[in-house]
């Protein structure tokens, strides 16, 4: 739960999402899109048997309670 900002440097673009949990095996994210300021929102789904989620062919690992990874892009807790 709480403030995210996601970077997604092969697509030269950046979000801002706040993060909800539905449940312990579903996360919400909602937020805006900074380069369009396009509003955006995902449901994850967490991979069974880790602190993994995924959506389609991405996943999200997350490396710390502040840190998330997923290939080249990243996502900082900040509040």
């Amino acid at each position: 739960n709480g403030c995210w900002i996601n970077c997604y440097p092969n697509d030269y673009a950046c979000s801002i999402a706040r993060m909800t949990n539905e449940g312990d095996d579903v996360r919400i994210g909602t937020g805006v899109c900074c380069v369009l300021l396009i509003p955006c929102g995902e449901r994850w789904l967490r991979e069974e048997g880790t602190n993994n989620f995924y959506k389609s062919d991405h996943v999200d690992k997350f490396t710390s309670k502040t840190s998330i990874e997923n290939g080249a892009a990243c996502s900082r807790k900040i509040c």
